[in-house]
């Protein structure tokens, strides 16, 4: 197991013009969640496969409710899918109550355009609250602003105009919206079978990634360019995990449209 980690964060592919595979994990049954997440990712130029997801029985897992073990086995059964997939093509992985912001498709076609070295991006996530603090995002926008960054140039020459739009930091919680290569998806894959006891959500899983995968192998942008539907009920938990959304340009969302 030691030896597949040390290598396969050297098989980064450059994320090009192929084509790009969109997929959507739905419950089987639940057609209403299918028909409004098909209908929004149209809507930012997606064609969409649906792939359908697993149910959960808490007994194979420690702590977790069957949403939670049906959520793994989705995404884990997902991974196993893409990693058959030719090596130089490219896999959006989206859940059924994803909602684009409007700098996603944008994102999208400029990190095609730039194609970074880079086997999973995640587009959408929720930061842990002690990354939602009202002094942190604040900083994290002057940060992102063009304005600070030109007067942070006459201090320091390093400093670029423009912060680039793709940076490598631990994941955020949230699978909803992710980009993924074959490489990247064998890799996770194989991280989700490291132990036949499901031990955490699979949000845990994905930010471990984000760490284990080595130097430009997991990245994301600065701010996430997809949330999740706050109208929707979660197909994980009854109650609500505490955690505060934050739209594309790093503000705390009090609702969304």
């Amino acid at each position: 197991m030691t030896g597949r980690f040390d290598s396969i964060a050297k098989l980064s592919v450059v994320l090009d013009d192929s084509s790009l595979t969109s997929y959507i994990i739905n419950v089987p049954g639940q057609t209403v969640r299918l028909e409004l997440a098909r209908a929004r990712a149209a809507s930012v130029g997606l064609e969409t496969q649906v792939f359908a997801a697993r149910t959960g029985d808490a007994a194979a897992s420690i702590g977790l409710t069957p949403g939670e073990v049906g959520c793994f086995l989705s995404h884990r059964d997902l991974m196993r899918t893409i990693a058959g997939q030719p090596s130089d093509s490219l896999h959006l992985v989206l859940e059924d109550d994803v909602l684009f912001l409007d700098s996603f498709r944008p994102t999208v076609e400029r990190i095609r355009a730039e194609r970074p070295r880079a086997e999973v991006i995640q587009l959408g996530w929720i930061p842990p609250p002690e990354e939602a603090t009202a002094v942190g995002l604040a900083a994290d926008r002057a940060r992102s602003s063009a304005a600070v960054r030109r007067f942070a140039r006459l201090f320091r020459n390093n400093v670029t105009p423009v912060r680039p739009l793709l940076r490598r930091a631990m994941f955020g919680w949230g699978s909803h919206c992710y980009l993924i290569t074959p490489a990247g998806a064998a890799f996770f894959a194989e991280l989700l079978d490291v132990d036949r006891t499901i031990r955490a959500p699979l949000d845990a899983y994905l930010r471990a990634l984000s760490l284990v995968g080595g130097p430009g192998f997991a990245l994301r942008p600065n701010f996430p360019v997809a949330v999740q539907d706050p109208g929707l009920p979660s197909t994980i938990q009854a109650t609500s995990t505490g955690l505060r959304q934050i739209d594309d340009r790093g503000r705390l969302l009090r609702h969304v449209d």
